[in-house]
């Protein structure tokens, strides 16, 4: 737990530390992972991930599991796109369903946001402002809220009382530094914020990639490894048999794909083809080799913040406690993480809630539009 919130609040921290720049040499990839760092923790390396086309020996029906992470280069998610345009279906990753009232989802929305302030201080993409999965090949293959919440214990629920105030703790002073930091260096030249990046990335990256967190994630947060892990399996299972489908594709995280991989290869499927894919540039990065852009602009920093993703803009507030969302076909405003208000209108629908569900009912107010199906709930258990 501790090396997972320093890995996680190292990205705020860091500035223009000076460390050995990798010697360009083959790169010795390990054979049983989806994530590797081709550096160490004193010597600056590029992150990777492995891309493993699996082929089915009667039906010739293909699985691709492509590892994903949720903050990368822009380059990285201009590729995945290509394998989602590529593909029959893809298979999504995200814990669906409503907020609640519980220190694990007020956690899980927080960490969250952590992602994406990330990635915007270390000069990266978030991945959802940077891929579009068409409606028609979308299915969520992962768990729901209530049932990541189910396999808690009382011993996971302390953790999480106690991570939540810490993460804060130490999380926000660094953040709203960086921010004032970066305001007074805005004159640096383009050269020098890459090596400040570049540096602020290997504090993470150095971290995921050599480092199997697993263990630790799964005694914070139950189920969220192995439990997610059996649902993708099942959906996997179902959708391959559909006559249409001859190609799917799985971007997920790449702590998960291993487990996806050993239970496609006992069931008749043979690796085709297996890569591997520079997802975080941060040795050339620092060298100046890679190119470099900022999605973000700030305007009194900490206190409101415009991200400019290729395919979204966000407009925040308080560090995300108020969230405004602007896409081709998504809009979107969220308060307080969505535990006070929460307003989406996507492709096929829109939804709306006022104060999170309790007991997984709306504790005040809820309404959702699917196609031509809506709902209506309200104070617990009234539904119209």
């Amino acid at each position: 737990m501790k090396r997972v919130l320093i890995s996680l609040i190292a990205v705020f921290f860091t500035s223009c530390t000076t460390l050995t720049q990798k010697v360009e040499e083959p790169i010795a990839f390990p054979t049983a992972k989806f994530l590797f760092y081709s550096g160490d923790e004193n010597v600056l390396g590029d992150l990777y991930v492995r891309k493993s086309q699996l082929k089915h020996s009667a039906s010739g029906k293909k699985v691709t599991l492509l590892g994903m992470v949720h903050l990368a280069d822009q380059s990285f998610y201009r590729q995945v796109q290509q394998q989602i345009d590529s593909h029959d279906l893809i298979l999504a990753e995200g814990v669906s369903g409503k907020t609640s009232l519980s220190i694990s989802s007020f956690l899980y929305s927080y960490m969250f946001a952590m992602y994406d302030r990330g990635a915007n201080m270390s000069g990266l993409a978030s991945q959802k402002g940077e891929l579009t999965i068409p409606y028609e090949k979308y299915v969520n293959a992962d768990v729901t809220v209530d049932e990541l919440q189910s396999q808690s214990s009382i011993g996971s629920l302390i953790g999480q009382t106690i991570a939540l105030p810490l993460t804060i703790l130490f999380a926000e002073p660094s953040i709203l530094l960086t921010d004032l930091s970066d305001g007074l260096r805005f004159y640096q030249p383009d050269c020098k914020k890459a090596e400040r990046y570049a540096m602020r990335r290997h504090h993470v990256v150095s971290q995921m990639g050599n480092e199997d967190g697993s263990e630790h994630l799964d005694s914070l947060i139950p189920g969220v490894l192995a439990f997610r892990n059996q649902k993708l399996q099942d959906v996997l299972s179902e959708q391959i048999k559909q006559k249409d489908v001859n190609s799917i594709l799985i971007p997920w995280g790449a702590a998960h794909l291993q487990d996806v991989e050993n239970y496609l290869l006992k069931n008749g499927y043979e690796t085709d083809k297996s890569e591997w894919v520079k997802v975080i540039a941060v040795n050339s990065l620092a060298e100046g080799n890679e190119p470099f852009r900022e999605s973000r602009k700030f305007c009194l920093p900490y206190i409101y913040t415009y991200y400019n993703h290729s395919k979204l803009s966000e407009h925040n507030m308080l560090f995300q406690l108020f969230k405004f969302t602007d896409a081709e076909n998504y809009g979107g405003v969220d308060v307080g993480y969505g535990h006070i208000l929460k307003y989406q209108s996507f492709e096929k629908g829109s939804y709306f809630s006022l104060l999170p569900s309790l007991f997984g009912y709306p504790l005040l107010f809820e309404y959702a539009k699917v196609e031509d199906e809506s709902t209506v709930r309200m104070l617990l258990f009234f539904e119209f």
